[in-house]
């Protein structure tokens, strides 16, 4: 103790005639013998319940902090077994959160491996990366024709079937520029389509426009697009938010489909924003 105080009072003098760089050296020093001696003036008892107090919060690191002063300050105290007791915890509670880390990455990227295709296009310099997953959702209509039974006066339905596809797909340029594209599709017999206009991500609906940002937009027609998004959008949406898709009839406006992901979009979304996030 007689040292330390020894060693605040000389820092103090010293403060008063140092170059700036040693003058903020040494006050962190002196702000740490304070602290330090803040924690032994109490003794060992305290310094024990401040512990367990950390503990019980699961402040880890706080916690060894004051067990490893409390052994090097007091070897000889009645609280040194139960203080290694409580390190000792602390380092099973660490290397079994590290490994179900470390379990939970490597099953991530053993799915990324299973379900994302890579491909390098050599002209473009550019890898692309996309699922295998199915991303189609398919929507069937009954529309009503312009003629009917002459015997039994009953109408006859032309059935038409849309797949709606929405797939998130990701782009990374040999110049280290990584993006995020969405491309939607859908495929039909007839002439007439429907356009992307709106989508519903958590509690916020967004237009088209909103959806791309300011990225522009590509469009081969009024139904299929292939479209950069912005990468703050993509990466803000969280794995509960729940995903809706509106698409507006070409021809009649008021006619619309709006419907929430599948389970097999949804896990392809979010497999992609995992495998950007792995890109270096």
């Amino acid at each position: 103790m007689k040292n330390i105080l020894f060693l605040i009072l000389t820092t103090s003098f010293l403060l008063s005639c140092v170059p700036k760089t040693k003058y903020l050296e040494l006050k962190k020093e002196n702000s740490e013998l304070l602290k330090e001696i803040e924690n032994l003036k109490y003794g060992d008892s305290v310094l024990f319940l401040k512990l367990s107090n950390e503990f019980m919060l699961k402040h880890f690191d706080k916690s060894k902090e004051y067990g490893n002063l409390l052994l090097n300050e007091y070897p000889g105290s009645r609280f040194v077994i139960e203080t290694n007791e409580l390190l000792n915890n602390i380092i099973k509670i660490e290397l079994e959160k590290n490994l179900k880390k470390e379990k939970k990455e490597s099953d991530i990227k053993k799915k990324l491996d299973e379900y994302i295709d890579e491909r390098y296009d050599v002209f473009k310099e550019i890898t692309f990366y996309t699922t295998k997953r199915n991303t189609t959702y398919s929507v069937t209509e009954s529309v009503e024709a312009n003629w009917i039974n002459e015997i039994t006066g009953e109408k006859y339905y032309n059935t038409h079937t849309y797949n709606f596809n929405i797939e998130l797909y990701v782009g990374k340029h040999d110049n280290g520029n990584k993006y995020f594209r969405l491309k939607t599709t859908i495929s039909k017999k007839e002439k007439k389509g429907y356009t992307l206009t709106q989508a519903s991500i958590g509690n916020t609906s967004m237009y088209r426009a909103k959806l791309w940002g300011d990225c522009g937009i590509i469009i081969d027609n009024l139904s299929n697009g292939d479209n950069l998004v912005e990468e703050s959008l993509i990466l803000s949406i969280n794995e509960s938010d729940e995903m809706k898709f509106r698409f507006h009839d070409d021809v009649n406006s008021s006619k619309y489909h709006t419907y929430s992901f599948t389970k097999s979009q949804r896990m392809a979304f979010n497999e992609m924003v995992e495998k950007f996030k792995r890109l270096d």
